[in-house]
């Protein structure tokens, strides 16, 4: 948990996993393994509460920050600093022992040492580490703030021990101290002693470290969950409230309005009433959704009938997922003839992976992508987990605990794929000298042919009820009357005839359609696919063992289980949302020519030579990619939910789970009010 900042950076391995957002922690990982907490300390009830109840004992908090009261989980107090994302730990020889407590102590020992953390101590009781976590937490509540408190210039840590030591004494003895002793009676009392032995730890790991200046940049975002914890006791801080305002630039206002709402937070884990865990059943998977608002949602009326607009993989699969969710009455509506796909699918490369998708969110939730094509009963038939050997121009930084192999060198790529040719040949194959790229093996990615997976998808929901609509143009929403919800879609048969069909809920998974019926602004970015037989070598195939993808030549080749190659290439500048196939049947000898030269394959040729055989089809197709590249999956307003997504067959399994759960289950996956009216203007 919290992968993507410094501290969860460190932490990440090759046999660790990234815990997106809005999933349980636990559900990823066996049970009896660490699952290491490196957020924000304010949100580590939210984390205990959302964690499954297998989990919890597996639970290790790092950070600065007081552990949720439970003395089964695993502490660590950190005196050791990470400057940058994916940077080396940093730490002084003189610095206090770094110190862990609970049940996966030793793992987290022994993955500390690998890392270059020596001064580690293991604690017997959990007393001893909630004492040195709450000094931890009173040097960094305090330090940031004393460093910056002087007009005339700024201090050093050993600095204020020396020059504003009296001011140091006051905040600490007379109000952060007894606001702990408040909160924690049991194990504190507001004793001499007690604040004496406080003060001189923050005392020595001063001295360890005494050039050391907090950011004052970072004390201002970190302030709720360093000065918060302390605010929140109903304890006089009159100095304490004076430097926040004063060095931090925080607002009166903000201050009273953290105070009441960790007070609140912490009494009474308000954060539970608005929370619940949403099972993902078919994958084994829990997520975490925001509940209805009780006082505003009361008259939300269950969703018996459902019906969705585009029948590819994602419209396929949420119809599918619906049906599991027991609504009996779920139709979807295609512009297309039954066995016939729209205008995405048939173009689809369908290679399901994560690498080098950014920001860290959208890898990570391509990766429960990746994830439910192996975990759902019916997804996990389809694909072919071949691997993928991926080139390019420069080195990668891969984090979030994706495996890959590399950079390779030629002899590892050789065995990994014999036929491919990712040398660095230009001008007619003359050796650039100065050139260098980089080849990666990422061995759990795999493809699918999209045709056969929503053929599948397609079979598994009619066995449930879902009925497909073929030919069936939706060319607009109804509404029972003009301010009210959309409550159905008027549909146009071939023959031009309209007719209107009601639904509790529409599903907009019309891929580029989505543009024009849901308003949602998407990019213009075609692109273009090949089909082609492989070449007979002595009466066989020469068959691809590993998806390939050159990212420096813009070339991709794969070749699927019935033998046919597949390559996709550069962006094609044309425009419209059409899609246009080219068969080669019945085509000259010249214009087969033609496209046998046409620069996609020209390149492909180069990549694997000797193995694409005749070409048998082009495809080009407008790919729907929202505005932001990231998927769309939500409510656009009341009645109207939609799903557009570039990677929506890498996805298709987590979206259209996370989308019925939304639906069925009255949740949001975010912290936000699905049903707040948002329409799109005609300029967005």
């Amino acid at each position: 948990m919290g992968a993507n900042g410094r501290m969860g950076s460190l932490l990440l391995s090759k046999t660790a996993r990234a815990v997106p957002r809005g999933v349980a922690p636990g559900c990823l990982s066996p049970i009896g393994t660490p699952i290491y907490v490196a957020t924000p300390a304010r949100v580590w009830s939210d984390i205990l509460h959302q964690t499954l109840t297998e989990r919890k004992e597996d639970l290790v908090w790092i950070g600065n920050g007081l552990p949720p009261p439970t003395v089964t989980t695993t502490v660590v107090v950190p005196h050791f600093g990470v400057l940058e994302r994916y940077g080396d730990p940093v730490t002084s020889p003189t610095s206090p022992s770094t110190l862990i407590y609970g049940k996966h102590a030793v793992a987290v020992e022994n993955l500390l040492r690998r890392k270059g953390i020596h001064n580690v101590q293991l604690v017997s009781s959990y007393d001893d580490i909630l004492i040195a976590a709450a000094r931890k937490l009173l040097w960094a509540a305090s330090m940031w703030l004393l460093c910056h408190s002087t007009t005339e210039s700024v201090l050093t840590v050993a600095e204020v021990h020396r020059d504003r030591q009296n001011e140091l004494e006051i905040l600490v003895r007379t109000e952060l101290f007894p606001a702990l002793c408040a909160r924690y009676p049991e194990t504190f009392d507001n004793t001499v002693d007690q604040c004496q032995a406080a003060l001189e730890y923050m005392q020595t790991y001063s001295n360890s470290i005494p050039a050391a200046v907090p950011s004052k940049q970072l004390g201002k975002d970190e302030w709720k969950e360093r000065n918060g914890f302390f605010l929140s006791v109903p304890v006089a801080q009159p100095l304490h409230r004076d430097l926040l305002k004063r060095v931090g630039s925080i607002s009166e206002i903000d201050i009273e309005m953290v105070t009441s709402a960790i007070a609140t937070a912490t009494s009474e884990m308000a954060a539970s009433s608005h929370q619940r865990s949403v099972p993902l059943p078919f994958m084994g998977l829990t997520a975490i959704g925001a509940a209805p608002n009780p006082t505003t949602d009361n008259n939300k009326q269950p969703i018996r009938t459902a019906l969705i607009v585009g029948g590819g993989i994602l419209g396929s699969s949420i119809a599918l997922q619906l049906a599991r969710k027991n609504i009996t009455n779920v139709t979807v509506v295609d512009v297309q003839p039954l066995h016939r796909l729209g205008k995405t699918t048939p173009a689809s490369w369908a290679w399901l992976n994560a690498n080098s998708k950014h920001p860290a969110q959208y890898a990570w939730l391509n990766q429960l992508g990746m994830d439910g094509w192996r975990r759902d009963v019916l997804f996990r038939k389809l694909p072919r987990w071949t691997g993928s050997l991926v080139r390019f121009a420069q080195r990668q930084s891969i984090g979030g605990g994706y495996r890959y192999e590399g950079p390779l060198g030629e002899t590892r790529i050789r065995e990994l794929e014999p036929i491919v040719n990712f040398r660095d040949d230009i001008n007619n194959n003359e050796r650039c000298e100065d050139s260098r790229t980089f080849t990666y093996y990422f061995p759990d990615e795999g493809l699918v042919d999209p045709s056969e997976a929503v053929a599948a998808v397609r079979h598994g929901a009619a066995e449930l009820g879902v009925q497909f609509l073929p030919c069936a143009n939706v060319t607009a929403f109804t509404r029972e009357d003009n301010d009210g919800p959309i409550s159905g879609v008027t549909i146009c048969n071939l023959q031009g005839n309209e007719n209107h069909r009601k639904s509790d809920i529409i599903v907009l998974a019309a891929g580029t359609g989505s543009a024009a019926l849901g308003r949602i602004p998407l990019l213009h970015r075609p692109g273009q696919i090949g089909f082609a037989s492989a070449r007979n070598n002595e009466g066989t195939s020469a068959p691809l063992q590993r998806i390939l993808v050159d990212t420096v030549r813009e070339s991709h080749v794969l070749q699927r289980p019935d033998g046919t190659i597949v390559v996709g290439g550069g962006t094609l500048e044309v425009g419209g949302n059409s899609r246009v196939a080219l068969d080669t049947k019945g085509l000259s000898q010249e214009e087969s020519q033609l496209l046998d030269s046409h620069p996609l394959l020209e390149t492909a040729h180069e990549m694997v030579p000797g193995v694409i055989g005749e070409l048998q089809r082009m495809e080009q197709a407008v790919r729907p990619i929202p505005l932001d590249g990231l998927p769309c999956c939500g409510y656009i307003e009341p009645g109207l939910y939609a799903v557009v997504a570039h990677s929506g067959m890498t996805l298709a399994p987590i979206l259209s789970a996370l989308a019925a759960a939304e639906i069925t289950e009255q949740v949001t996956m975010e912290c936000l009010d699905p049903f707040q009216p948002t329409r799109f203007s005609e300029d967005t």
